[in-house]
């Protein structure tokens, strides 16, 4: 019996897992399709962002003023629970721009 009860436990628990997983979001910057917005959320600083399935302009500004919308209409939303978050993230991007740069960057032959 108590086999039995434990089987259907941890049957609902994989399932409540499976429930609260989702596929990975994947956004890929320089076709113009991703909406990068600031906002706040729970009152802290954030980022948002959302496929529009639409190419535009890279920097092109929508001409919304601000607004309110569900989290659900995100792909992607990071939010910072300080400045010391924010720095990481921003010190993270730089240095994987700036390996990045050196790895594309042309290479010049000393004589």
């Amino acid at each position: 019996m108590l086999a039995v009860r434990c089987a259907a436990w941890l049957e609902a628990n994989n399932q409540q897992h499976k429930n609260m997983t989702k596929e990975t979001t994947h956004l890929i910057y320089g076709d113009g399709r991703i909406k990068t917005n600031k906002g706040k959320v729970e009152g802290r600083p954030c980022l948002t962002m959302r496929d529009t399935g639409k190419t535009l302009a890279v920097g092109t500004n929508s001409l919304e003023g601000p607004t309110t919308e569900p989290q659900e209409n995100f792909d992607v939303i990071i939010s910072f629970r300080n400045m010391e978050g924010a720095r990481l993230l921003q010190d993270m991007l730089n240095e994987l721009v700036a390996e990045w740069s050196r790895e594309v960057s042309p290479k010049v032959e000393s004589l």
